[in-house]
């Protein structure tokens, strides 16, 4: 890495992985379809008529984000192509600031003035308000970049799954109406499932820092994606026969690939969503082919009742179905856990449980994880005992491949996500037979981010006796030397994230949660907690503290977790008003915790004339 890049990555921490061409993301469209989509939003995109946003919009499911990839595709060698494709499910993918400096970070890379900005500004503007960075990031260098520079275009993908703007201007508005100011050839190319309107209309909030005053119409192209213009059918249709014929080759299937006619069912089937295709074709992979697709044909008719978007739940529950109806997973989990090899209901009861148990540890994950690496998390609850451990672990890849057509899976290397952002919502959707509760989830993540931690507690201990390095003295995730570079990144990820998962959980769970938690060492519970800046669940926190404050009962460990969650919480810039407002007070946690533990540590915890915070290591100091 050059001398410069390396300056801006420190400054900025860009997010890699959500820019186009990212190592193991999806493809662009197949080639020959959306030609004239494509031929529409490139001529818009490079038009010289005033309009600087194109912005694509329609339903979940119908390509938007395959189409932005197509575009970045195509104007690379003629733009400097910057990019983010928004995932909700990962935080680092959705957050606001890192969407806004990964965005920054690609723009300095192609432009001078943008460049100089990042490097000679103030440390504490990276952690200020989105609109104060937009301001002095992006607004001010682009008004100062001369006529000639090679054209530029910004790909937004999905901004309606970004975070949270509490307190904050919405990034989507703000970011754009800094664009549409420069005078500089800038495009951006947008994609939503809602109207534009609803993103670009006037906003009067009064906690907000900023308010927009909304962006001109006339500076907005507005293209859907499933109009019928664009004959979405017969791309589907395009899509569907070239794929097959993929899949018999690949199978070497004999009497394939089906009829136009099975086809045409098909694509009636689909209504229009792509999804919907791209979901078959998984699942038609990965079983036995002829075989899927017979059962599937079957179903059209009791499939096809379904409108909207029932369609595709519609498919998404049965494809689970019928990975569930197969004994391979049923025998390793009778294997595992030593179960009566003749109970079938048992069996199947295991399966559905362990199979909804993959699909919400993926929903819920902070970050995305390698399938051997999602296996051992997952397994983490049962990490004391290595024979069923290892069972676990081998359930898990099984089911997960068996799950590809709901799951994203391109290799073993590669991170396992969800297929696409509408099989979240239908484990959203209530309604759903596989509906899941993203609250007990988190704890139950958060339980075996605990397990998994104290299985390191033995190499902590002989570290700790002879060379520890404070990991509050660095905010990488490798100031946690017991656990190696390379080996463990189950454990990794369990140090960074325990804090945000049990955040997350009711906060009824948690003091379940916090009775496996013992008062440790300096440093080893708070090893992880630098690495992501707290986002707390706030109410879930305060609702916590109340609880650990009536049951004196495991209050030790109550309150180390206590002083973990406000140290973390108090590295995250907006924390302390958004408390303030909700009427929590996240050092009052801390003196409690402190004049609790006080007797047991002989140490004077309250001084009811201190109002300022006092550094972390004294916190810890004082209870260790």
């Amino acid at each position: 890495m050059r001398f410069h890049d390396r300056m801006l990555v420190n400054r900025l921490k860009p997010v890699f992985s959500a820019r186009y061409g990212a190592h193991g993301s999806p493809g662009d469209c197949l080639e020959h379809t959306r030609l004239a989509l494509l031929n529409d939003l490139r001529e818009y995109l490079t038009a010289n008529d005033g309009r600087r946003i194109v912005w694509l919009y329609g339903l979940a499911g119908t390509g938007k984000s395959t189409v932005a990839r197509s575009i970045c595709s195509g104007l690379k060698d003629t733009h400097d192509v910057v990019s983010f494709f928004i995932k909700r499910d990962i935080f680092d993918h959705s957050n606001q600031k890192r969407i806004l400096h990964t965005l920054v970070y690609q723009l300095a890379q192609c432009i001078p003035q943008v460049f100089s900005a990042v490097i000679h500004a103030k440390d504490d503007l990276f952690e200020a308000h989105v609109h104060d960075q937009v301001e002095d990031l992006v607004r001010t260098p682009l008004s100062a970049v001369l006529p000639g520079a090679r054209p530029v275009v910004i790909i937004l993908d999905a901004v309606d799954e970004r975070g949270g703007t509490k307190n904050e201007c919405d990034i989507i508005p703000c970011f754009l109406d800094a664009i549409a100011a420069a005078q500089v050839p800038v495009r951006v190319f947008v994609t939503s499932r809602g109207q534009p309107s609803d993103f670009l209309r006037p906003t009067y909030d009064s906690e907000a820092v900023h308010a927009t005053q909304g962006l001109p119409l006339s500076l907005v192209q507005y293209v859907l994606i499933h109009h019928k213009s664009y004959d979405p059918e017969g791309d589907i249709r395009a899509y569907l026969a070239a794929e097959f014929k993929r899949v018999a080759l690949k199978r070497t299937v004999s009497d394939w690939p089906p009829s136009p006619d099975q086809i045409d069912i098909l694509v009636r089937m689909s209504a229009r969503l792509f999804i919907f295709a791209a979901t078959i074709i998984r699942w038609v992979d990965c079983s036995a082919p002829v075989f899927a697709l017979g059962q599937l044909l079957e179903q059209s008719s009791a499939l096809m009742e379904r409108t909207g978007p029932e369609t595709i739940f519609a498919l998404y529950e049965y494809v689970i179905c019928h990975a569930l109806d197969e004994d391979t997973p049923r025998q390793l989990l009778r294997s595992a856990l030593g179960k009566d090899p003749n109970d079938r209901t048992e069996a199947d009861a295991l399966c559905r449980e362990a199979t909804l148990s993959i699909l919400s540890t993926v929903r819920c994950l902070r970050e995305r994880l390698t399938r051997n690496v999602f296996a051992h998390l997952w397994a983490g609850h049962i990490i004391a005992e290595p024979t069923i451990r290892a069972g676990a672990v081998a359930i898990a890849e099984h089911l997960i491949s068996r799950l590809s057509g709901v799951l994203f899976v391109w290799n073993p290397d590669s991170s396992v996500m969800l297929l696409h952002a509408s099989f979240g919502d239908f484990l959203d959707a209530r309604s759903s037979p596989y509906h899941i509760s993203s609250e007990t989830t988190h704890f139950e993540l958060a339980s075996k981010c605990v397990s998994i931690m104290l299985s390191t507690k033995d190499a902590y201990d002989q570290f700790h006796s002879t060379s520890f390095v404070d990991p509050l003295l660095n905010r990488r995730l490798d100031a946690i030397p017991w656990i190696g570079p390379d080996s463990d990144l189950a454990a990794r990820y369990s140090f960074a994230h325990w804090i945000p998962h049990a955040s997350r959980a009711l906060p009824t769970q948690l003091p379940r949660l916090l009775e496996q938690v013992r008062l440790a060492e300096r440093g080893f519970w708070s090893a992880g907690v630098f690495l992501h800046p707290a986002d707390i669940n706030v109410d879930s926190l305060k609702q916590a503290h109340n609880a650990m404050r009536t049951h004196r009962e495991g209050v030790e460990a109550a309150y180390t977790l206590a002083t973990v969650v406000y140290m973390c919480a108090d590295e995250a810039s907006d924390f302390k008003d958004a408390s303030r407002r909700r009427g929590l007070n996240s050092f009052d946690t801390v003196l409690d915790a402190l004049s609790i533990l006080a007797p047991l540590s002989g140490k004077l915890a309250r001084d009811t004339e201190t109002s300022s915070h006092p550094e972390p290591q004294v916190l810890l100091g004082l209870i260790a």
